[in-house]
């Protein structure tokens, strides 16, 4: 995570989280290349759902406006959906 934080401007810089999460070292089921692999966003969402910080995970994501990647279960669109916009804007991190 200290990574994104070197890379990217994020509104919310809280990683206090991350340490607990059921999905360190699973990178690649959780970022992948454009598309919606059912089996990897299925998968992701169960190991999602069995985590402690994926309430915290999921703010992240929605604070930070992230347009990739499963984060505390949700999909880019269904997190799209939930802070009520269309599409992603070209300055949101990514």
């Amino acid at each position: 995570m200290a990574e994104i934080a070197e890379t990217w401007t994020l509104v919310s810089k809280n990683f206090d989280w991350q340490d607990e999460a059921n999905c360190v070292g699973l990178g690649d089921l959780f970022f992948f290349d454009r598309g919606s692999p059912a089996k990897k966003i299925e998968t992701a969402r169960g190991i999602c759902k069995a985590c402690k910080v994926s309430k915290q995970c999921l703010k992240f994501a929605l604070d930070n406006r992230f347009e990739y990647g499963i984060w505390g279960g949700k999909t880019p669109k269904e997190r799209m959906l939930m802070l009520g916009i269309h599409s992603w804007s070209n300055d949101a991190p990514h």
